[in-house]
């Protein structure tokens, strides 16, 4: 035998070696349990009660009444939403944003006044409302107090 003559392979070979290396992803997976993924927040549509830390009361936005505040709020001027009252109330009492209008719309200075307080706390600065935000800011307690959620 020749020492540089190597074997070939047919071209049906190689077809089926494409072909069995092509499928074989799909069949190490099969049987395989879904990866879980997090629940996407939803639109915050109500507010909730939250303990603050001065030991007050501060009404929060939910995704539904007395629902989760995993939720968010964008630029909205559509529709009215307590959800946005309570957090323009917030942003103007607790964090001293007081050119925002408490009028329960998500407007271009609601966003502005998010996107100031996202930047003080060191969070994404991308002007929608979300848990993040909502863990990160002080928030008005029905007695009057500002505080964080506890």
């Amino acid at each position: 035998r020749d020492l540089h003559s190597f074997p070939t392979r047919r071209s049906s070979d190689l077809n089926r070696s494409f072909l069995a290396l092509a499928i074989l992803p799909g069949v190490v997976s099969i049987g395989a349990a879904p990866r879980a993924e997090a629940a996407a927040p939803s639109r915050c549509i109500a507010t909730t009660p939250r303990t603050i830390s001065t030991g007050g009361t501060a009404w929060v936005p939910a995704a539904s009444v007395g629902g989760t505040t995993n939720c968010y709020l964008e630029y909205d001027t559509a529709a009215y939403n307590p959800a946005t009252y309570r957090l323009q109330e917030s942003l103007r009492s607790a964090e001293g944003q007081y050119y925002v209008a408490v009028d329960g719309y998500y407007g271009s200075v609601t966003r502005r006044a998010v996107v100031n307080i996202q930047n003080r706390y060191g969070l994404t600065t991308d002007g929608v409302y979300g848990p993040n935000t909502g863990r990160a800011m002080r928030w008005l307690a029905s007695n009057g107090t500002a505080g964080w959620w506890i």
